[in-house]
């Protein structure tokens, strides 16, 4: 597959030095909310398949693909899958990864039963492509889609755009957000609803999780 790219992330994680250079340990608030977002995949699986889309170097396999479920990785950056396949291999339950784009995803509908998804859609730029990737991700998952973001107004984002500006660290100008509104009407229009949402340090901290589950 040859995806397009499009928007700044698909085509910088393509270098390899900077999918080396990709953080494998995430902050603390971070860690909270991929903990969470894991731990409710995993519970909503059971023994079914989950595919932790956009993967990247695959650092959260150590805790998807050791208790139980069949896991997939995909992501579309070659750089990163080559790192992310190590990973892979050290897991009980891991299965494989496939190099996709994740606008047209390569799986039939229901393909699995939970997609989890985390720390990217602060990558996507715009609101027609952060839909069109929810949906998608709705299409191919049976019961439950699982994914983190960042929230713009939080003393964390803050701070760093503050420290951008006197430091010029270009790496929050390239960060962009999804509202739990936002997430709400993409989910009601393709028939899912929103079942939890969690923020441990909703005022300090940036990080966001949501379940979204299908309408009974």
């Amino acid at each position: 597959m040859s995806p397009n790219i499009g928007y700044l992330a698909k085509g910088r994680f393509q270098v390899e030095i900077v999918a080396a250079n990709r953080r494998m340990v995430a902050g603390k608030s971070s860690e909270q909310v991929t903990h969470w977002a894991a731990q409710k995949a995993l519970s909503l699986a059971g023994d079914a398949p989950i595919l932790d889309l956009a993967c990247g170097n695959g650092r959260h396999f150590p805790e998807l693909g050791n208790q139980g479920p069949l896991l997939f990785g995909g992501d579309i950056s070659d750089p990163m899958l080559r790192v992310a396949q190590t990973l892979l291999e050290q897991t009980r339950y891991g299965r494989g990864l496939v190099r996709l784009d994740a606008e047209q995803l390569p799986f039939p509908d229901k393909s699995f039963d939970v997609i989890f998804c985390a720390r990217f859609f602060h990558h996507l730029p715009s609101r027609s492509l952060r839909e069109s990737i929810l949906s998608e991700m709705f299409r191919i998952s049976r019961h439950g889609v699982v994914l983190t973001c960042k929230a713009r107004y939080s003393y964390e984002h803050i701070s760093k755009v503050v420290k951008s500006i006197f430091i010029g660290n270009k790496g929050v100008v390239h960060r962009y957000f999804i509202t739990t509104r936002e997430v709400t009407r993409i989910a009601e229009s393709n028939g899912w609803k929103l079942a939890e949402k969690y923020a441990p340090h909703p005022l300090i901290g940036a990080n966001r999780g949501y379940l979204l589950i299908p309408k009974k």
